[in-house]
C-alpha cells in the first residue's frame, strides 16, 4: 500500500509540473514618422478616435503620415492619425505650422497583439541607462519643464581631465549629434550662457553599435555670479 501511494504521488507531480505556465509576449518598438501637421484641438472637444501618447493628455493633434519606419499595419503612409498629448508647445517647442512636415518618434508596447502607445516625441527614445546607440546622438531639456534647450554647446571627452575630442550644438529642438565619434565611453558636458544665468549639464555615456536609444540630458539654470553679460 505504501508503494502504491508513493507511485501515485510521483504520477500526480508529473501531471502538475509537466504544463509550463504561459507567459505574455511583450515587445517594445519605436516608429520614426515623417508627418505633416494638420490640426490641434482641446481633447475635451475632439470627438474622433485618438491614440493616447502622453501623460495627462489635454490636446488632440492630427498628423498626416508621409513615411514610417519600420512599417506598421495600423499607421500607414497617406493616412491621418490623431494622438492625445499633454502640450503642443512642449512637443514642438512653440506653435506648430499647419501644412509643415516634422519628424516624430512613437514608442509603443505590443502585448499579445494589443498595442499600447507609450509616447510621441520629436526625438528618439531616451536610454534608461548610460548605454546609447552609435553614432552618438542626444537631446537636452530643462529638468523642471521638459522644454528642449537650443543653441547649447555640448563637448565630448574620453577623459574628464583631458581636452574635448569633439563638440556640437543643440538645434531648435534640443538635439545634438557626434557623427565622427566611434564606440566608447564619453564624458558629455553642456553649457549655455543666458543674460543672468548659465545652464549646465553633464553625463557619462557608453556608445555601442547595435543600440538605437539616444542620450537624454537634463539641465538647470544657475544664476550667474558677479556682473551679468550685456
Amino acid at each position: 500500500m505504501r508503494r502504491c501511494h508513493f507511485a501515485a504521488i510521483i504520477l500526480f507531480s508529473v501531471v502538475v509540473f509537466d504544463k509550463p505556465a504561459t507567459q505574455a509576449e511583450v515587445k517594445n518598438e519605436e516608429l520614426h514618422l515623417r508627418a505633416t501637421f494638420v490640426a490641434v484641438a482641446p481633447l475635451a472637444s475632439f470627438s474622433g478616435k485618438v491614440i493616447p501618447a502622453d501623460f495627462d493628455p489635454s490636446f488632440a493633434i492630427t498628423l498626416r503620415i508621409e513615411t514610417i519606419e519600420p512599417l506598421a499595419d495600423d499607421l500607414l503612409p497617406g493616412t491621418t492619425a490623431t494622438f492625445a498629448i499633454h502640450s503642443p508647445s512642449l512637443l514642438f517647442q512653440g506653435e506648430p505650422d499647419r501644412g509643415v512636415s516634422y519628424d516624430f518618434y512613437v514608442t509603443r508596447e505590443i502585448e499579445n497583439g494589443k498595442i499600447r502607445s507609450l509616447g510621441l516625441a520629436t526625438h528618439q527614445a531616451c536610454a534608461d541607462d548610460d548605454i546609447v546607440g552609435f553614432p552618438l546622438t542626444g537631446w537636452v531639456g530643462y529638468t523642471n519643464t521638459g522644454d528642449s534647450i537650443s543653441d547649447m554647446t555640448i563637448t565630448a571627452q574620453t577623459d574628464p581631465n583631458k581636452p574635448p575630442v569633439a563638440s556640437s550644438k543643440t538645434d531648435a529642438t534640443g538635439k545634438f549629434s557626434f557623427p565622427t565619434l566611434g564606440p566608447g565611453v564619453f564624458y558629455l558636458r553642456g553649457t549655455k550662457k543666458l543674460v543672468d544665468a548659465t545652464v549646465n549639464t553633464d553625463a557619462v555615456v557608453t556608445v555601442k553599435k547595435g543600440k538605437k536609444l539616444i542620450a537624454c540630458l537634463v539641465a538647470e539654470a544657475e544664476e550667474t555670479k558677479g556682473n551679468s553679460p550685456q
